[in-house]
């Protein structure tokens, strides 16, 4: 089973986040799943922008980060396709 989405922080004590997005877009089972990224270094967001479905600049609050959330949930209808487009991100 994989998530509907995953939220990643780029900055990460003993793994860089940039390594687990790789990752992540070079597994089969993970490629489609939307990922938000979330970073408080502007350039670091420059070098994930297309790797990642939407990039966050820190801080984010809790509600920013639900809202985007729900925008990627699967519908109730068993239409699973977010509102926003794969490859769209964002600064918040």
């Amino acid at each position: 089973e994989v998530p509907n989405l995953i939220i990643l922080d780029l900055n990460l004590p003993r793994l860089p986040g940039t390594e687990i997005l790789s990752y992540i877009r070079g597994d089969s089972r993970l490629k489609d799943v939307p990922v938000i990224v979330a970073t408080a270094f502007p350039r670091l967001a420059e070098t994930v922008r297309s790797e990642a479905d939407w990039v966050l600049i820190k801080p984010v609050n809790f509600g920013q980060l639900r809202t985007l959330a729900e925008r990627f949930s699967p519908d109730t209808s068993g239409d699973e396709t977010p509102e926003a487009e794969a490859g769209d991100s964002e600064d918040e």
